[in-house]
Formats: C-alpha cells, sequence, structure tokens
C-alpha cells in the first residue's frame, strides 16, 4: 500500500519506478492498493512443453489433489528454492510450477502426507501466438516506411496487408516477439500474389526460434533452433501450413530467414503451439 504526499497526483508515475509496470493499481481516496499484474494476465495454459514459463493459477494435480504451498516445508521438506517465472516461492503460492524444469513438465508437492508430488494437468494454449504481436524485419521496399510498422502487416490478422524488404543487405529476414520463450508446432504462412515473378521471390528460406533478440542482431542460424527449411516457394494468397521438426526448441522469437539473395514479401504469418 502507498500513500501520496499532499498535493500528488493519483496517476501510476507517483508509485516508485520498478512497481510502475508490474501492479495494475487500485485508488482509493489517497492510497494506492497494488495487484500484480501477472496473476490477471496469467493464461490458464502453457505455452511450452515444459511449461517453465507457465504463471497461471491452477493449484490442483492430475488426480486432484491439492499442492502444497511451494515456500511451506509441510507435509514435504524439500529444497526447490529458485527459477519461479514470479521470482519467488513464495510469489508462487502453490501454484503448478516446474521450477526444476523437469520433464515431465508442470507439477507440484501436493497437500496428501501419502503422496509426495504429482504432475499437473494444464493444457497447452491454443490460437495464434504471433497475431498482433510486435515485429521487424531487415529493410523496407520503401525507405521512408518504419521497420516495424512494415512488419507488424504480417501479424496483423489479415491477408489484404503484405509486407516486403528491400535486397540492401542479403540475406533479408523477417521476425515476431512471441512474448515470450514459447514453442511453436507449425506456422501458417500466405505469400503474395501477383505476377509469378513476385510469388517465387519468396522461396528456399528457413523458419526458426531464438531467444536473441533482432532488434539488437539479426537471426543467426547458429545460436537458433531450425524449425523448418523451405524449399521451393509457397502458393500464391494460400495460407499454407509449415510444420516444425520434432526436435525444435523453444524460443522467445520466431523467424523467417531467406537463403539466397532476395526479397521477403509475406502476406501474413501465424503460429501456432500444435
Amino acid at each position: 500500500m502507498f500513500e501520496l504526499e499532499a498535493g500528488q497526483k493519483a496517476n501510476r508515475m507517483t508509485l516508485p519506478k520498478v512497481l510502475r509496470n508490474s501492479l495494475c493499481l487500485l485508488y482509493v481516496g489517497h492510497l494506492f492498493f497494488g495487484i500484480s499484474s501477472l496473476a490477471l494476465d496469467a493464461p490458464e495454459c502453457r505455452t511450452t512443453k515444459l511449461g517453465v514459463d507457465y504463471h497461471g493459477v491452477k493449484s490442483s494435480t492430475v488426480n486432484g489433489r491439492t499442492c502444497q504451498n511451494w515456500v511451506s516445508q509441510e507435509p514435504f521438506k524439500h529444497n526447490v528454492r529458485t527459477n519461479y517465472p514470479e521470482g519467488s516461492e513464495e510469489a508462487a503460492k502453490n501454484y503448478c510450477r516446474n521450477p526444476d524444469s523437469s520433464s515431465g513438465g508442470l507439477w507440484c508437492y501436493t497437500t496428501d502426507p501419502n503422496v509426495r508430488w504429482e504432475l499437473c494437468d494444464v493444457t497447452p494454449c491454443e490460437g495464434n501466438l504471433a497475431l498482433n504481436k510486435r515485429a521487424i524485419q531487415s529493410s523496407a521496399l520503401n525507405p521512408a516506411e518504419n521497420l516495424t510498422l512494415a512488419a507488424a502487416k504480417v501479424v496483423d490478422g489479415s491477408l489484404a496487408t503484405c509486407q516486403h524488404t528491400d535486397r540492401l543487405n542479403p540475406p533479408e529476414w523477417w521476425a515476431v516477439d512471441l512474448g515470450q520463450e514459447t514453442s511453436v508446432g507449425h506456422v501458417t504462412l500466405t505469400n503474395r500474389g501477383g505476377w509469378s515473378g513476385a510469388v517465387a521471390r519468396l522461396q528456399n528460406f528457413t523458419i526458426g526460434l531464438t531467444n536473441v533478440s533482432p532488434w539488437i542482431s539479426k537471426p543467426d542460424l547458429s545460436t537458433s533452433s531450425l524449425c523448418k527449411f523451405y524449399v521451393g516457394y509457397p502458393p500464391a494468397e494460400t495460407p499454407t501450413d509449415i510444420y516444425c521438426n520434432p526436435d525444435t526448441k523453444s524460443g522467445r522469437y520466431l523467424f523467417l530467414l531467406m537463403t539466397i539473395d532476395q526479397y521477403v514479401s509475406i502476406c501474413e504469418m501465424e503460429a501456432y503451439y500444435n
């Protein structure tokens, strides 16, 4: 709880800087009450196979047992202290988590004195993971066009808007920030229309995932996980499913990287967990 000084206006900027972006605020009179935005915004689904980044509020196991609070040592003592998405075991409460990156996925200690721990059944997220997320590309055909605004046309949900790079510094590329480290099972890509030569520009490209921000450095296959190397070019104006290799690792940034000296021109790129 925070109290304003005399004459201070009630707004987010009156809070300490570290708290401005992490709290939703309720203002009553001259007092602020903070509610963690993690709890309010948490999806009740997992975006990776292991669920390491899951910060939802499910607190029961696959067999319906109530989870033990992570900070508690009763009924089971343990030394799992770190790697919670909230930053601490206190904030993780008794929610299903995977702080040790267990291969089985999300789990918790239980309050049943006869069962030390069990897995949790948290379904994978559905829907387009890339929709309306921020994006960037290597260059723009129109020099006056903002690279982020140009790239955003690919994730706006409309097949009527398409992006186009130049050929200034091959290989050209396009990338989207999925918001957090995420597993991607397949993408649905829609190539541009027009004359056959323009449609064929988008050919022989790599789709990958990385945790290195493309806002800092361009996609690098040596630090990325390969989803798929696509041979040829997708048909014009037709959503085309491209399935990732089974061993594709998760990443925060999804990218398309040309392997030839050619433009990147995409009308829509969708990303899905499965």
